[in-house]
């Protein structure tokens, strides 16, 4: 199945560490892949819900914001509640100068994608599909 999408799908880093620093290109990477998501769970289920706007970084400068983070969370949860996957864990809320996004959130939220990615593309590929295309088009093999 081919996903149309204004978002593109880039490998989630599924291996944060307590040293790791985050920048605007991991957020970017979580904000595309959330959005990938939700175009590609809306192409197979009717009952999508609609994403919390999600603001876009590019320069070192735009550091995520707790709410923008908060957004990504809302929309990681809606996805997940409207499809049928696996656990992804607890939603949290952060909040400005007091709780932060740490390594261990990082890798909960990043292997929630890959886990939905992969639920989605075998949800995909298991759809029963019609050998024919109705109405004297060709067949399809």
């Amino acid at each position: 199945m081919t996903v149309v999408s204004n978002y593109t799908w880039s490998t989630p880093k599924t291996t944060w560490v307590k040293t790791d620093f985050i920048n605007y290109t991991d957020y970017m990477r979580i904000r595309n892949n959330i959005g990938y998501l939700y175009d590609f769970a809306s192409a197979l289920y009717a009952t999508m819900g609609t994403l919390t706007p999600m603001v876009v970084k590019n320069g070192y400068s735009n550091y995520a914001f707790a709410s923008e983070w908060n957004a990504l969370e809302a929309n990681l949860h809606m996805i997940f509640n409207s499809i049928v996957t696996s656990d992804i864990g607890t939603q949290m809320t952060f909040y400005p100068n007091g709780r932060t996004l740490n390594y261990a959130e990082l890798n909960r939220i990043e292997s929630a994608t890959l886990s939905m990615y992969n639920e989605l593309s075998g949800q995909a590929e298991g759809r029963p599909m019609l050998a024919f295309t109705l109405n004297g088009g060709t067949i399809q093999v």
